[in-house]
């Protein structure tokens, strides 16, 4: 009884609604906790494992698709052998690079035949469709000459310094190439302070190396800054 009237002195003047915890009630374990979330999300979870399983497979389906689309495009181009067959490739696969490597090889095939202005415009139409940038680089130097060739000299000087000074392209060979193409524009136009400068820029880009070369041998030749050529 005193135990009771204590605890009654204790709980006069508070007037919150205080219910008596058993000691021996258990809080719920971990497994109960995981099956009532289980029993109340199981529909959402299996929908989410569904829609992963879709997805996972879908991709592989995808991948497995365009590798072999892939290999049937490359070895259609393996049997073009004429360059009627390539314009062809070209046309029905525009939106591949391949289409763009077959353009690319076109206008060689012109350029090489004197048709300069013909390989102009595939040279142009390749680098719509060229990823790799070799290959790239290799289509502005060749539209930058075969414009020069076909008289369209100013464009064609324009774009061969555009590709010359192309950091990010990335492919100092062909940089290179492009100097060594605008020191000799210019020696030919009488411009030998210019053509200097495109011939060290090359020993600059690549100290060594066959331009490096050509552009060293090329600047020893060269009259001395102020003297003309007699």
């Amino acid at each position: 009884m005193s135990k009771n009237k204590s605890a009654e002195n204790k709980m006069k003047g508070d007037d919150r609604n205080i219910v008596a915890v058993n000691e021996e009630y258990a809080a719920p374990s971990i497994e109960d906790r995981i099956y009532e979330f289980w029993e109340k999300n199981k529909n959402l979870i299996l929908f989410l494992i569904v829609a992963i399983i879709v997805i996972i497979v879908g991709r592989q389906a995808i991948g497995a698709f365009t590798k072999s689309r892939e290999k049937s495009i490359q070895k259609i181009y393996a049997e073009v052998k004429t360059s009627e067959g390539k314009r062809s490739f070209a046309n029905e696969h525009k939106g591949h690079p391949l289409g763009g490597f077959a353009l690319l090889e076109l206008a060689d095939e012109s350029y090489q035949e004197g048709e300069f202005t013909k390989a102009a415009v595939d040279y142009e139409n390749a680098l719509k469709r060229l990823e790799e940038p070799v290959l790239i680089a290799r289509a502005k130097l060749g539209q930058s000459i075969a414009l020069i060739q076909s008289g369209m000299d100013s464009k064609g000087i324009s774009l061969l310094e555009d590709l010359a000074r192309d950091e990010k392209l990335g492919v100092d060979a062909i940089r290179c190439e492009a100097y060594y193409h605008l020191a000799s524009l210019s020696q030919e136009n009488g411009d030998n302070e210019l053509a200097r400068s495109y011939l060290n820029a090359i020993v600059e880009l690549a100290p060594t190396g066959i331009w490096a070369n050509r552009a060293t041998s090329d600047l020893n030749s060269l009259p001395a800054s102020g003297e003309s050529e007699e």
